[in-house]
Parts: structure tokens; sequence; C-alpha cells
């Protein structure tokens, strides 16, 4: 007969093997009443156990879903914080950028010129790392799309090398752009500004890390058809260059080639990161190959669809201005600067707009004149 004995010690179950013969008759209900009492308590034992498990598991789950929720809440949260401060910095930076170009315009020396010309560049370069900090939390957050418009990409890439002409000069190097002929007149469908924005910072980067000698932009065809082309970019340096091994950790965000190069030469550290990440939204990846101390070379290749409807060439000349000083304009906008700006804007085109401070205001004026144009900024107090 078999006998279960049940270890409370161990928790473990055994089975021990006796013969009838061996055992009187009350013995053997006495072995049968216990051998049920010990199904019974293994049942229970197994039950408890497995229930306690399912709670458990429960509330890991309950667990989980509310680290998920508050992980989500902090994200969107760190996203509404970030929108609403680059907005709020970009507002004042704009009018500070919008004012210095019209003091450039009536500067009465070459002195005063260069001077509003460090102002400027001084602007700019911050509200690029403020941009650049709203755009990668937005490429984080997978709110950034790209538009696909028509776009002349040889003056494209021209404008990005203007824009950046007054670093190199300040620095004595050269910037060279070397670009297949056949792509001048070329328009193909692409996002022009995110485009702008890889180049802009590859050769931002270079301009910051060479000394001496040049940053060249090159632009080659690598396939064509009667659709599509694709093009390889690349931005070449003679800076310092960088290591094996820091080549892969300088594509993360916050992360420069090594914290002397953060002293040194200042930065976020995101503008590979937001190349790589925009690379990726254009079907790209970014690649590199540098030599210590002899430059560096960032490469890319993209494919784009031709723009077969519109290969023309088209030039658009502005037809002399029309006399703006008897139209009826209305301004919505709560910031004391951006009116300031627009009112010396307008007063050099001899009008003088009525200016309101929110959406409301604006209402009640339309209601009561017949304005012609109405200019109103997004975020205002009152009524957007």
């Amino acid at each position: 007969m078999p006998v279960i004995l049940f270890l409370v010690s161990t928790g473990d179950f055994n089975v021990a093997q006796l013969s009838t013969g061996e055992l009187q008759a009350p013995v053997n209900e006495i072995i049968i009443v216990l051998n049920f009492a010990t199904i019974v308590t293994a049942h229970f034992l197994f039950s408890s156990a497995f229930s306690s498990t399912i709670s458990k598991k429960a509330e890991l789950n309950n667990q989980l879903k509310k680290a998920l929720a508050e992980a989500e809440w902090l994200a969107e949260s760190k996203t509404e914080f970030l929108s609403t401060m680059s907005h709020e910095l970009r507002t004042p930076l704009n009018s500070v950028l919008g004012i210095t170009e019209l003091l450039q315009k009536d500067a009465a020396s070459t002195e005063e010129t260069e001077k509003l010309e460090i102002l400027k560049y001084a602007a700019e370069n911050l509200r690029a790392l403020i941009n650049d900090t709203l755009d990668f939390n937005k490429l984080e957050s997978g709110k950034l799309a790209l538009e696909t418009i028509s776009v002349n990409l040889a003056d494209n890439v021209k404008k990005v090398v203007s824009a950046l002409n007054f670093q190199v000069q300040e620095k004595n190097i050269s910037l060279i752009l070397d670009m297949d002929e056949t792509l001048n007149g070329k328009r193909v469908l692409t996002d022009p500004t995110r485009l702008s924005q890889i180049l802009n910072n590859l050769v931002g980067n270079a301009i910051k890390f060479t000394q001496q000698g040049m940053v060249a932009i090159q632009l080659q065809t690598l396939s064509a058809d009667a659709e599509n082309i694709q093009i390889r970019f690349a931005v070449k340096d003679t800076g310092i260059g960088i290591g094996v091994e820091q080549q892969e950790l300088i594509f993360e965000p916050f992360v420069q080639a090594s914290d002397s190069t953060t002293r040194r030469f200042g930065g976020t550290g995101l503008g590979l990161a937001i190349v790589k990440q925009l690379l990726i939204m254009f079907s790209s990846s970014i690649q590199v190959n540098s030599t210590p101390g002899e430059g560096s070379v960032f490469y890319f290749d993209i494919s784009f669809r031709l723009d077969t409807e519109n290969q023309t060439e088209i030039n658009e000349e502005i037809q002399g201005a029309h006399d703006l000083s008897g139209l009826r304009i209305l301004v919505a906008d709560d910031n004391a600067m951006n009116r300031l700006l627009l009112a010396k804007i307008f007063d050099k085109w001899n009008n003088k707009p009525v200016f309101v401070f929110n959406g409301q205001e604006a209402v009640e004026k339309l209601q009561q004149h017949d304005f012609e144009v109405i200019l109103m900024d997004v975020h205002m107090p009152e009524m957007d």
C-alpha cells in the first residue's frame, strides 16, 4: 500500500510502499485517512500558492500600468514644458534679430555694422541652441514629420553655404562647395527645411572643430533615371578629428568626443544626434571616417523623387513694391517687443497699423472697422 508522506520542513512529498500483510486492520483505515488528509492538505497548499501567485501577478501588473502611466505623463509634461519654454525664449530672440536687421540697414558706419553683425550672430546661435533642444524633443516623442515639396536642390545647398560664410570668415578658413554640374537647376521632392538643418548641423560642426584649412561640402550623383536620383552628401574638414572609439558615441544625445572638447568648443551635444534621427526619417544613415589630428568626413546618401513637372527653372521677380501707406492693417500680439518691431517695419512703409493685445480685442476691433490685412500671434491671453 502506498503511503504519501509530506515533509513540512522541506515541503516535499514522498511515497513509501508498505505491504498490507504487515499492517493490522485499524492501521489500514488510519493510513487511508492520513493519505486523504495529505491529499487535501496538498491541494489546499497548492491552491493557496496559486492564488498568491495570481494576486502578486495582478498587483505587479497594476504597478507596471501605474508606472507606465506616470512615465507617459512625465514625457507629455516634458514635451509641453519644452514647447512652452522654447516659444517664450524664441519670441524675444526673434524680436532682437528683427530689430538688429533694422539697425543694420540704418547703420551710419562700418564699425556699427560690424558690432550689429556680432549681435546678430550671437542671437542666431542662441536661437539655434533652443531650436535644437525643441527639435530633439519632437524627434524623441515622434511629433516631427517631413514635408514633401518641390525644391531646387542646388539653390537650397547654396543658401546653407551663404548662411555659414560669416563663421568661416571669422576663423579665416575656407568653405568650399563642390557639386556635380548636372545638379544645377534640378528640382526634387523633399523637405528643404530638414535637409538644410542636417547640412547646417554637419557644416557648423565641421567649422567649429576646424582651426585652419578648409571645410568642404560635396554633392555627387550616385545614380539617376527619369524619375529618381540618388545623391551622396559629404562634409569634409581638416579639423581635430575623432578617435575610432568615440565615433559611435558622438551620435548620442548630449555627448561629445570628450569633456575637454565640450569645455573648449561648447555646444549642447545635440547636433549630430538630430542629424542621425532626421536621416532615419529620410531612409538614410550617417557615416563617418576620421583620423585624429587630420580631419573628418561625414557622409550620407539620399534618394529623391524628381519633380518632373517643374524641372524648368522658375524665376520669380517682385514687380515694384506697392504703396502700403493706405492699407488698413490690424495686428494682434501680446508681446510688446513684437509690436515695437512691427511698428518700426510698417513705419518704413509709411503705414500705421492698429495694435491689439489679444484675440478678443481683435474680434471687437474687426466688428468696428473694416481691415484689409490682419496679422495675428498664435498664443495670446483671453482668446488665441
